[in-house]
C-alpha cells in the first residue's frame, strides 16, 4: 500500500501503460518501500514493464507526518534552491542520492525532533534506483554534437539552441575495455586521447547535460575515404587498344589510399597503391570486345576501411579500324568475293 488518501496499491501499478515516459515518484508515506517483508509498492513501480517509474523514494517502515512534510520540502529545495533561501547554499542538486541526503538534512534543520523520530526518518527513507541518476527539472532539450575523430584524438563540441555548453559530461568507451571521459570547457569543446583505443573497433560516445536528452552514438574512430569521383577518361575507343583513366579521393584521417578498378567487362584490377590522400592516380585498360562499358573505381585506406563504387564512366568500344581497312582492301582486290559473301551471309 502507498498512502491512504488517495489510496494506491500494487494493483494500480499493473494498469500503467506509460511506456518510456518514466517519472521519478516521491512516495513519502508509510511502508511503500518495505522491501524486506513483501514485494513492496516501490519495487513494483520500478519493475513495471511498459511503464512504471525510473525511480521512487519510499519508506521501509511506518513514517510520520511533520517529518515527512519537511523531508518533502527539502527535496523541493534541493532542486529549486529559491524555494527556501534561508536554508542551504542555494546550489541546485539533481542527483537522486544527493537529493535524498539533502532532504533529510533539511528536515533536521527546519522541523526539528519534537517527537523523537528524526533518526528513524533518516534510516527508513531510501531511493529505489541508481542514486547517481539525475532528475530533470525542466522539459529536456536536444543536444547538438559535432566531432572529429582520428586514431590519436577525438574532439567533441557540445551545444544546444542557445549556444555552446560548458561542463557537459562526455564519455567514450569500447567493449574491449577502452574508456575515457571529461567535461567540456568554456568553448563547449573537449579533446579525448584515443591513442590507446582499438582503431578497428567501434566506440560509443555518450554526452549528458542536465535538462537535456542524452546523446549516444556508436562509430569508428577511423574514417573511411570519400567515395572516389566518377573516373575521367575517353568516351569512345577501339577494341584491343589500351586507354588510360584517372581518379582521386581524400581520406579524412589523411591515411594512405588504395584503389581498385572495375572495367565493366568482368575484369577487375588488383588493389593499387598506396597513394597519398588527394593524389590523382591513373590506370590503363583495353577491351577485347565491342560495346558500351561502365568504368568504376573504389578506394580503401590503410586500415582496410573500404568505400562503395564510384559513379560509372561510360565508354563505347568499337571495332578496330585497321582490321576494317584490311578487309576493305581484300574486297577491293577480289570484287567477286564480296558478291559471294553477300549471298552466303544473306545480306
Amino acid at each position: 500500500m502507498a498512502g491512504g488518501d488517495p489510496y494506491f496499491d500494487i494493483g494500480h501499478i499493473e494498469q500503467l501503460t506509460n511506456g518510456d515516459l518514466l517519472p521519478v515518484v516521491f512516495s513519502l508515506n508509510c511502508l511503500s518501500g518495505s522491501f524486506d517483508t513483501t514485494e513492496c509498492f516501490c519495487e513494483e513501480f520500478v519493475r513495471k514493464e511498459d511503464g512504471g517509474a525510473v525511480a521512487i523514494f519510499g519508506a521501509t517502515r511506518t513514517s510520520y507526518s511533520g517529518y515527512n512534510d519537511y523531508l518533502c520540502r527539502g527535496f523541493y529545495d534541493a532542486m529549486w534552491p529559491d524555494f527556501d533561501t534561508d536554508v542551504g547554499d542555494n546550489t541546485a542538486l539533481y542527483t537522486l542520492g544527493e537529493m535524498l541526503n539533502y532532504g533529510k538534512t533539511y528536515m533536521a534543520n527546519t522541523w526539528g525532533d519534537a517527537w523523537g523520530y528524526e533518526r528513524l526518518t533518516f534510516e527508513l527513507f531510501h531511493v529505489f534506483c541508481d542514486p547517481s541518476l539525475q532528475i530533470w527539472s525542466a522539459f529536456p532539450e536536444e543536444l547538438e554534437i559535432t566531432y572529429t575523430a582520428t586514431a590519436q584524438e577525438l574532439i567533441v563540441t557540445v551545444s544546444d539552441r542557445d549556444g555552446v555548453i560548458e561542463g557537459a559530461l562526455v564519455g567514450l568507451s569500447q567493449v574491449s575495455g577502452f574508456y575515457a571521459n571529461g567535461y567540456t570547457d568554456s568553448t563547449g569543446k573537449i579533446t579525448i586521447d584515443t591513442s590507446s583505443a582499438d582503431i578497428l573497433e567501434e566506440v560509443t560516445l555518450g554526452v549528458t547535460v542536465h535538462d537535456h536528452l542524452p546523446y549516444i552514438k556508436t562509430f569508428f574512430l577511423n574514417q573511411m575515404p570519400e567515395i572516389p569521383d566518377k573516373p575521367d577518361g575517353p568516351l569512345t575507343g577501339q577494341k584491343g587498344t589500351e586507354y588510360t583513366f584517372s581518379a582521386s579521393t581524400t581520406d579524412p584521417d589523411d591515411d594512405q589510399i588504395y584503389y581498385m578498378w572495375r572495367w565493366g567487362d568482368g575484369q577487375y584490377s588488383e588493389w593499387l597503391g598506396p597513394y597519398s590522400s588527394g593524389d590523382t592516380i591513373s590506370t590503363a585498360h583495353k577491351w577485347s570486345d565491342t560495346g558500351n562499358f561502365q568504368v568504376r573505381v573504389k578506394a580503401k585506406d590503410s586500415n582496410e576501411f573500404e568505400t562503395d563504387w564510384s559513379e560509372p564512366h561510360m565508354i563505347n568500344i568499337k571495332k578496330n579500324k585497321a582490321a576494317n581497312w584490311v578487309m576493305f582492301r581484300i574486297l577491293q582486290n577480289f570484287p567477286n568475293l564480296y558478291a559471294l559473301l553477300k549471298t552466303f551471309l544473306g545480306f
